[in-house]
C-alpha cells in the first residue's frame, strides 16, 4: 500500500458521484480487522455499469487499478448488514449517553471530553491535597450553569460518580451488543430495543 501500511481487506465506505467524477472512499484493515489505510479513489466513471459498488470494486481490481489483483467476497447477508448498523447505532448512542451529562449530588455535571479532561484533573489535586492534609477548595461550574464550591472529598466523589457513569455507559453498550450479535433472523433485530436507559 502507498503508506506502507499490511491490509488484507479492503472496503468501499461510499462512492460519490458528481460532476462526471466519481471517487471511491476505501478503508483498508488488517486481518485483526485494525484501521490501517483510508483514501478517497478516483474510479473512471465509465467502467461504473450495473451495481454501482460493485462496479466500482472492479474498477479498482483491473489491471492499473488501486486494488489490482484483489478479489471480491461474499456480500454479507441482510442480516449480517442490518446487525453492522445496529452495533454503529449502539455505539453511537454510548457516545450521546457517555457525554450527556452525569447526576451527582451537586446536580448534572458535565461530561464531554473537555470536562472529562478537567474533572480528573482536579480530582487527582483534591486526592493529593487530602493525602497531604492541606486546603482544597474548587467552584465547579455544573451542566444547568450554576457555580458550586467543593472541597476535597467532593470534588473527588464527582469524579467517582462520572467514572461510574461512564462505565455503566459501556457496560450497557456491550450487553447489547451481545444481545445483537446473538439475533439469529431480521424478526428477532428488529424487536430489538436499542437503548441504553
Amino acid at each position: 500500500m502507498q503508506n506502507g501500511a499490511q491490509a488484507s481487506e479492503h472496503t468501499i465506505e461510499t462512492l460519490t458521484i458528481t460532476d462526471g467524477q466519481a471517487v471511491a472512499t476505501v478503508t483498508s484493515r488488517t486481518s485483526a480487522g485494525q484501521l490501517a489505510w483510508q483514501e478517497p479513489c478516483e474510479i473512471d466513471p465509465a467502467d461504473l455499469t450495473g451495481d454501482p459498488i460493485a462496479s466500482a470494486a472492479a474498477s479498482l481490481m483491473k489491471g492499473g487499478g488501486y486494488l489490482e489483483g484483489g478479489v471480491i467476497e461474499a456480500d454479507q447477508t441482510p442480516l449480517e448488514v442490518r446487525k453492522l448498523t445496529s452495533l454503529k447505532r449502539v455505539d453511537q448512542l454510548r457516545e450521546i449517553k457517555v457525554t450527556g451529562g452525569c447526576p451527582t449530588e451537586h446536580g448534572i455535571v458535565q461530561t464531554d471530553d473537555v470536562s472529562i479532561r478537567n474533572i480528573l484533573g482536579s480530582v487527582q489535586t483534591a486526592s493529593l491535597s487530602a493525602k497531604l492534609e492541606t486546603p482544597f477548595s474548587i467552584e465547579w461550574r455544573m451542566a444547568d450553569n450554576s457555580v458550586v464550591t467543593l472541597d476535597a472529598n467532593e470534588m473527588i466523589a464527582m469524579g467517582v460518580a462520572v467514572m461510574s457513569h461512564i462505565k455503566t455507559c459501556y457496560t450497557r453498550s456491550w450487553a447489547l451488543k451481545d444481545a445483537v450479535e446473538a439475533c439469529q433472523d431480521e424478526v428477532s433485530l428488529a424487536a430489538l430495543v436499542l437503548t441504553l436507559d
